[in-house]
């Protein structure tokens, strides 16, 4: 029930009282609900889950497993006697045998002490579904205390810090009233028990032995449960004056000395593994319990009440470090960054002026080096290749002659010729320097194999070509070979490099490492991206010489090994994007439209495609995608 509302009712009363009454009210709506709704009803439906089935209900004894059913016994018996169908059984645990229970889920549901219930909360997801309410005078949020223990005669123990030196016994570390508690009231009084105490006994239960060995004088001090000291008193068990509480005077109780703030109330708490229904219905009949009954009286108390809030037990648990927050224990980047931020913050700003400085000085002396040397490169490559540039213009310009002249024979014949065209080219450009170089008597015979290897390699190509463009006629599949694309790309941009000298272009490579390989042959891809850049190279000639660069770049994309070859032209219009691969279509004056029909062909053949994107005055990219080669039987397919 949302307790917001009480702002604007309870005025100036503080939070404490405020949710107190809330829960109140929410307690007698919930009986009134439940009455106006008969047990009997809710019990079949439950009953259809758990018909004739045996609950078991795992209680902490922290007195013993006599005094656990002494107290406990009759509640199990209440719920037993009003949930039809349904037999409980009831199981005293120790700590360690409750989270092995809870673990194996050996048991449905629990009834165990806040500290233990927090912690299985967080480690196994268990739920409170009712909370004990010692009294109705009792606010159940604030119930549990502990009560640190001194022998009377030991009149030099009067303060929690006077235990300095001394030695104690507890429960167990894992004990919430019988150690967590008062562990967090030492350590508020600066006092640490590991450190500081000369020895720490944990016991376990029942906690009746750890008020024993206070008397013998076995340890200094002892940790209990608040109100185990008076009931042990009423029985005869001890005499309460041979025992002192200490800091006592600071949490008055009207009935039981305690050394420690307070707590919530013990719950009753539901397993992920058990059933929804019968956790309502079991949280309907505890609420039901009417004051007096001989289960109330056996355990002690006067009521359950709909779960409380158990935030003070986090609190301890935060302050202490434990439980669900014991990860606080270790250092981490957050918490060496919040202690010394500044210093960080400082020596980063020290490393990036550094970094920068280092950069810049480096960077300029790298500006001033390659202007030099490209100025120096620059001369001497036009001196050495004027004379092989002007001769390769003519043989280009004869060249595309003919194909103009053949251009008549169809489109065999002039995509034959275009395709011939690289390797006749070079042929021709090697037989022209070997004859000019015999006149001149400079040609020594290696020189000599040389030029008739690379004749003879030339020749081989142009044959491969042509095998190649018969093989596309005939329908046959072209014969496949797996390549890496970045070969094929850097040698395509060699055979180039004379033309980009012409077209005073600049060629850039940004290849992928460790690409896969393709499934085409070498020489069709060089001669597609040949196609390309000579396209780019055209479509910068109104490009100022400075920003005329050629962008080559492969990369991989969704099972495509791709080639993206990009100018700095003045881009494509839409009219003339949608004609691009036609046959015969072309912007040029003296092209004849086959580049762009034969290098989309070629790439079809090899289940590839070719894309281009254009903007006006951005450029062009040409992007050809080839699936990755995974072997011959996917390339059949």
């Amino acid at each position: 029930m949302d307790c917001n509302w009480t702002n604007r009712l309870t005025g100036s009363w503080n939070n404490r009282n405020r949710l107190f009454w809330c829960e109140k009210l929410s307690s007698v709506i919930l009986i009134f609900l439940t009455a106006l709704s008969p047990l009997n009803s809710t019990a079949d439906h439950a009953t259809q889950v758990i018909a004739n089935k045996t609950v078991s209900i795992g209680i902490l004894a922290f007195r013993g497993v006599e005094q656990a059913q002494n107290t406990w016994q009759p509640t199990i018996d209440y719920l037993s006697a009003n949930i039809d169908q349904v037999q409980f059984k009831m199981l005293p645990l120790d700590l360690t045998q409750m989270e092995q229970a809870v673990k194996s889920r050996s048991v449905d549901f629990i009834l165990t002490n806040p500290g233990n219930y927090v912690d299985l909360e967080y480690r196994f997801g268990a739920s409170r579904i009712a909370t004990i309410q010692n009294t109705h005078d009792t606010d159940p949020r604030s119930a549990i205390r502990s009560a640190l223990i001194v022998r009377a005669d030991r009149t030099e123990l009067q303060e929690i810090n006077d235990l300095a030196g001394n030695s104690l016994m507890a429960v167990s570390p894992e004990a919430f009233g019988g150690y967590q508690v008062i562990w967090r009231e030492m350590r508020r009084h600066g006092l640490e028990p590991e450190r500081d105490l000369s020895e720490i006994q944990f016991a376990g239960f029942p906690q009746d032995n750890i008020i024993k060995a206070v008397l013998s004088g076995e340890v200094d001090a002892g940790v209990i449960r608040n109100c185990l000291l008076e009931k042990m008193a009423g029985t005869g068990e001890i005499e309460l004056t041979s025992i002192r509480v200490l800091h006592a005077d600071t949490y008055e109780q009207p009935d039981c000395l305690a050394s420690s703030m307070a707590y919530p109330d013990w719950p009753f708490a539901k397993l992920t593994h058990s059933s929804d229904h019968l956790a309502k219905l079991i949280a309907q009949t505890l609420l039901a319990l009417p004051e007096g009954h001989p289960a109330t009286v056996a355990g002690h108390y006067a009521s359950w009440t709909i779960p409380v809030d158990y935030q003070t037990v986090h609190d301890l648990f935060r302050e202490l470090r434990i439980g669900p927050y014991e990860w606080m224990n270790h250092t981490t980047i957050r918490d060496i960054w919040e202690k010394y931020w500044q210093w960080a913050l400082l020596i980063f700003l020290g490393m990036i002026w550094w970094l920068w400085h280092v950069y810049r000085v480096e960077l300029l002396v790298r500006v001033r080096t390659a202007q030099l040397s490209e100025s120096n490169d620059r001369l001497k490559h036009e001196m050495r290749v004027r004379q092989q540039t002007e001769e390769k213009l003519r043989l280009q310009q004869d060249e595309l002659a003919h194909v103009d002249r053949v251009s008549i024979a169809g489109e065999l014949a002039s995509g034959l010729a275009h395709e011939l065209n690289q390797p006749l080219s070079a042929i021709s450009s090697y037989a022209q320097g070997c004859a000019w170089r015999l006149d001149a008597g400079k040609m020594t015979l290696e020189e000599f194999r040389d030029i008739n290897q690379r004749i003879s390699n030339q020749a081989e190509r142009a044959g491969a070509i042509i095998e190649r463009l018969r093989t596309f006629l005939r329908k046959d599949d072209t014969a496949c070979t797996d390549i890496n694309l970045n070969s094929a790309v850097q040698e395509a941009t060699a055979l180039f490099a004379s033309e980009a000298k012409k077209y005073r272009v600049i060629v850039t490579l940004e290849l992928a490492a460790k690409l896969p390989p393709v499934c085409t042959e070498n020489i069709q891809i060089q001669q597609v991206i040949i196609n390309l850049l000579r396209n780019g190279a055209d479509a910068m000639s109104n490009t100022p010489e400075a920003q005329r660069v050629l962008e080559v770049r492969t990369y991989t994309e969704q099972g495509y090994v791709c080639i993206a070859v990009k100018d700095s032209g003045e881009g494509i219009s839409d009219e003339h994007k949608a004609r691009l691969f036609d046959p015969f279509f072309t912007t040029k004056s003296e092209g004849m439209g086959l580049g762009l029909s034969l290098s989309q062909s070629i790439i079809a053949s090899n289940h590839g495609r070719i894309q281009v994107e254009s903007k006006h005055g951005q450029g062009t990219t040409f992007t050809i995608e080839m699936p990755i080669y995974r072997g011959a039987a996917e390339h059949d397919d």
